[in-house]
């Protein structure tokens, strides 16, 4: 037989369908090695894997996945499957399990013979064509891959997706750009710097190769590279930035980072260096009352609050305003003190005098709030309150405030007022013929019919009468008093020249000796507060502590300083108060033998410590253990006499328990150390409840300078500042400022100590 040139009719599309089935066994192999080969190459990019490889082995990866996948696509090309019709339709009759290959008979015819036989033969081969199957592509893929490589790239490539698919392009780019160059062209060195915002107080970081750094936000990176062929950039925050020439062979490039993300040096395309940077945005400073505000003497207000700010507070204040005004009307704002310059956390409480404040007395609503070194404010929750208020004794000068009080809210008449202070003024017997508030009083009167007057200038003026009638010259005394503090504590605040604080001392000092004078005046009997306080207080004491301001001023220690004024400002208000002692506080007795054992304790395990061969610790354990137990119990009590627990006694009582730990052990240093953790807790616990008691008072049988008074002995918690310290810090000053003037030194570190330098 010889093959017919009729077409194939009812088999054609099984013939098609038999070719794509051979063509496609032909080429899965191929396929699935490249799909592999693909698979594995996108895992370690998701993985980035390829920028932690050394830059000749990224290199060397990198270009044997290009030589496989190029070495399987020209194999693929070189064995182009083209199945032909005789191989479609033998697979299509061993698929089918037909005999005889009737596909062949349909398309041959016989050369002689008996044709009748012949078309019999084609009819039964036709027939047997509607048993037509066709088997699935079949895979040779176990025999080629015996240990299953085509399954572990998936698998891998199943659990990098699964870590997730964050920046893919940027991932993909530093897989394909190895960090190799010949080494004629790169740079021979570079210099990279992260310099965070001056407000934060971070110093500069230099960066190490691959290294990872987390800086603030709006750091400043900068670049230097010295020799090499040119072609460098920096990128950052998707950015590309070219280096600038800077002479003597100098490159330099430099920008900001606002976002975190990879950090790139390159040159002619290739990354010569990489660095993942996250940024950390500055957040908002935190403030709160830490409790309600409250009156304290003579119309003060008192205020406790807690701030913090990420890299440093640049202001704290309150806001107050009247209830039922409008939320548009002017609020008062109050600053409030800062120890040190930029603190981070803030836990301080301040008195205020705002009872000349025409709101005093009124209710109101107020706020604290906080600002950072860059302008970021945030306010904590309002409290309603009355604004405090001096009660005044005196008959006329209640009815000067009683006016100026309905001046203010203004539910009377001007002319109702005239006529009031009028009737005030017509007598001046009742405020003892006192020509000064006489004065203040009628000018007032005349400044009430003038339609063009100052509201504030006449409520200062009403003010300075009733105070001239109440007080005396004690009143003034008083103001010009507050004011002079105020005005260190805002210079102590806004790191000042020490020169300047000296000055606002001196001014400090001539007014609170103005004060004293008048506080002795007002009581020449004797038995008032001057004559209580001067029991334990004399002008050598007041003298001694401003001079030690002083000191603190000249050598920058500024937060001493703001504690020192605090210190100062509570013994003043003592001795206008005349107490200074307080009743006793349950607990207090209990807690202050807990200081004294603690000291006994330490004293023992330091010359242990010191000795060639130790005692055992056991029994010295067993006695810290007593004592951590007697904390807890006066700790106990306290807190019931005072209503709140004593900051510090409990972390005292885990360094007690570390302690016993280390005695066990036998290790005298570790307990020592442990040992003096716990007694400086203990004595801030014992200053935290001495304060609380009676709001400030010195308890304990202390003078208002915090010494003990006459009759008590020293417990433990006296803390006597040492001149050597400040001496200390003074030859330390001394030292820096020579170094800074020494032009041997680089000009890096001059330039870094003048302006550490600044702020003294």
């Amino acid at each position: 037989m010889k093959a017919a040139t009729t077409d194939l009719a009812a088999p054609t599309r099984w013939l098609a369908a038999a070719r794509l089935v051979l063509w496609l066994e032909a080429v899965w192999p191929r396929l699935v090695a490249l799909a592999s080969l693909a698979a594995a190459f996108a895992a370690l990019v998701l993985f980035d894997a390829l920028p932690r490889l050394p830059g000749g082995v990224h290199l060397a990866v990198l270009v044997s996945f290009a030589v496989t996948a190029a070495w399987i696509k020209l194999d693929l090309i070189r064995h182009w499957p083209r199945p032909t019709l005789d191989q479609a339709a033998r697979r299509l009759e061993q698929d089918s399990g037909l005999p005889h290959r009737p596909l062949a008979a349909l398309t041959d015819r016989p050369v002689g013979g008996d044709c009748l036989l012949w078309a019999d033969h084609r009819r039964r081969a036709a027939h047997a064509l509607t048993a037509l199957r066709l088997a699935p592509p079949r895979s040779d893929m176990a025999a080629r891959d015996p240990y299953g490589w085509r399954a572990g790239a998936l698998l891998l490539l199943v659990v990098a997706l699964a870590g997730g698919t964050g920046e893919v392009w940027a991932r993909l780019g530093r897989a394909v750009s190895p960090p190799v160059l010949p080494g004629t062209l790169a740079p021979e060195r570079l210099d990279v710097w992260l310099t965070p915002p001056a407000h934060t107080g971070i110093a500069p970081l230099s960066l190490g190769p691959g290294q990872r750094v987390t800086v603030p936000a709006g750091s400043r990176v900068m670049a230097s590279a010295t020799g090499g062929w040119g072609g460098l950039s920096l990128a950052a925050d998707g950015h590309r930035l070219d280096f600038e020439p800077m002479g003597d062979g100098e490159s330099r490039a430099e920008t900001a980072l606002t976002h975190s993300g990879r950090l790139m040096i390159r040159q002619w395309g290739f990354e010569l260096a990489g660095w993942q940077v996250d940024t950390v945005a500055d957040a908002l400073p935190s403030i709160s009352f830490t409790e309600p505000p409250q009156a304290a003497e003579r119309g003060r207000l008192r205020v406790a609050v807690s701030a913090s700010d990420d890299y440093g507070l640049g202001r704290i204040w309150l806001e107050i305003r009247r209830a039922g005004l409008d939320h548009q009307a002017e609020p008062l704002l109050v600053p409030l003190p800062l120890a040190g310059t930029q603190p981070r956390n803030v836990q301080m409480d301040s008195w205020h005098d705002l009872s000349a404040h025409p709101w005093a007395g009124l209710p109101v609503t107020l706020r604290p709030l906080a600002a950072d070194s860059v302008g970021q404010t945030s306010g904590g929750e309002w409290v309603a309150m009355t604004l405090p208020e001096r009660a005044f004794r005196h008959p006329g000068a209640r009815a000067v405030i009683e006016q100026r009080r309905q001046l203010t809210l203004s539910t009377v008449r001007v002319l109702d007022v005239v006529v009031a202070l009028d009737a005030i003024s017509a007598d001046p017997a009742r405020f003892g013929d006192d020509v000064v508030a006489f004065l203040a009083l009628r000018v007032a009167r005349h400044a009430l019919l003038d339609e063009n007057h100052d509201p504030a200038e006449l409520q200062d003026l009403l003010w300075n009468a009733a105070l001239r009638i109440e007080d005396g010259d004690l009143a003034a005394a008083e103001r010009s008093l507050e004011e002079a503090r105020r005005a260190v504590e805002q210079a102590v605040a806004e790191g000042a020249p020490s020169g300047r604080i000296d000055q606002l001392l001196s001014a400090f000092q001539a007014a609170m000796e103005r004060w004293l004078r008048a506080m002795t005046a007002r009581s020449p009997q004797g038995g008032g507060p001057m004559d209580d306080a001067a029991r334990v207080v004399d002008a050598e004491d007041l003298a001694a502590m401003l001079e030690a301001a002083r000191e603190m001023a000249r050598n920058g220690a500024h937060e001493a300083l703001a504690a020192l004024l605090k210190d100062l400002s509570d013994l003043l208000q003592s001795i206008e108060r005349g107490d200074d002692t307080a009743p006793p506080v349950e607990g207090m007795a209990e807690l202050q033998a807990v200081i004294r054992r603690q000291q006994a304790l330490l004293d023992y395990s330091h010359r242990q410590s010191q000795a060639p061969a130790a005692a055992s610790g056991a029994a010295s354990a067993q006695g810290q253990e007593q004592v951590a137990r007697a904390l807890a119990e006066a700790a106990s009590k306290l807190a019931g006499s005072l209503g709140q627990a004593m900051p510090g006694l409990d972390q005292a009582g885990e360094s007690m328990g570390l302690a016993a730990q280390a005695l066990r052990a036998d290790d005298w240093k570790q307990a020592a150390q442990a040992q003096n953790q716990a007694l400086d807790l203990l004595r801030q616990g014992a200053a935290a409840a001495e304060r609380m008691a009676m709001g400030g008072a010195r308890p304990g049988g202390r003078d208002p300078l915090g010494r003990p008074a006459p009759g008590h002995a020293d417990d433990g918690t006296t803390r006597v500042p040492h001149r050597a310290e400040l001496n200390k810090s003074q030859r330390i000053l001394d030292e820096l400022r020579r170094r800074s003037a020494d032009p041997a030194r680089p000009p890096g570190e001059r330039d870094y100590l003048r302006r550490l330098l600044r702020q003294f």
